[in-house]
């Protein structure tokens, strides 16, 4: 288990990673941690990150966790670079000062073909100015990703799954609290199915964008087919009037069917 704790106003330039392999290695990254109460951190490649591989290892169980400060760039749990499976790792955010600015926040990423499964991101406060993603895959499947907003201020879209190529399912995004500026997808994917994928909103959160915004239980972006995703509304959340609240949908040539 290897950390990085930053506190204070300190400055840094450079990535903050709790553990990494560096190369083709394929060894696992596993339960590493980086801890950020304050201070500000500007990167200009991997940003911050809990466990972080170039090779095919597995990586799991990383976190961060941020009360404070600024972070310039990506926030992610877990980070994949090559074809492992990203499982089971995590980002909290709290804090009202807390900022991450130019980039955003995923709590499992694979860049390759591996699977991004039982991550997650809660967000207490701050502002996150870029997407949020529960777990991402570039090509592999992504499901039982979550994320969780008790507050804070979003100014880019926010997704439980997402894959540009493979199915996303069982993904989900949970809202009590928070203002929420772009659009809600329980998960998208851009060419593979995305099924039961669920977006909860109760509480007292706001949506309002100048843009517009949708909420989907589940989205294709392009051609696949949207199953048996779903939206549940209770409380009192306040919705603009350009918001478009719909249970599945998909923008090429795959069906809609059994959407809540």
């Amino acid at each position: 288990h290897n950390s990085v704790t930053i506190s204070g106003t300190a400055e840094l330039r450079g990535d903050v990673i709790g553990g990494r392999i560096e190369g083709k290695a394929t060894g696992d990254v596993t339960y590493n941690s980086v801890i950020i109460s304050g201070g500000s951190i500007e990167s200009f490649s991997n940003g911050v990150c809990g466990g972080y591989t170039q090779g095919n290892g597995v990586v799991t169980g990383n976190n961060v966790n941020i009360s404070g400060g600024t972070v310039m760039e990506m926030v992610c749990g877990g980070w994949s670079k090559g074809n492992g499976d990203v499982t089971n790792n995590s980002v909290i955010v709290s804090g009202a000062t807390t900022a991450i600015n130019r980039d955003g926040i995923s709590g499992g990423w694979s860049e390759g073909s591996g699977t991004a499964a039982y991550n997650s991101v809660i967000v207490k406060d701050g502002k996150i100015g870029r997407e949020t993603y529960g777990g991402a895959s570039m090509n592999g499947i992504t499901e039982h990703n979550s994320v969780t907003l008790e507050g804070g201020t979003f100014e880019f879209s926010v997704s439980g799954g997402g894959s540009m190529t493979g199915v996303s399912r069982y993904n989900s995004v949970t809202i009590t609290g928070g203002t929420i500026k772009m659009d809600v997808y329980g998960a998208s994917s851009d060419e593979a199915s995305v099924e039961n994928n669920e977006v909860s909103i109760s509480g007292t959160p706001t949506f309002n964008s100048i843009y517009g915004t949708d909420i989907y239980g589940g989205m294709v972006l392009d051609n696949g087919a949207a199953t048996g995703n779903k939206i549940t509304i209770s409380g009192a959340p306040d919705f603009a009037e350009d918001v478009e609240i719909c249970g599945g949908g998909s923008a090429g040539t795959g069906e809609a069917t059994g959407n809540i």
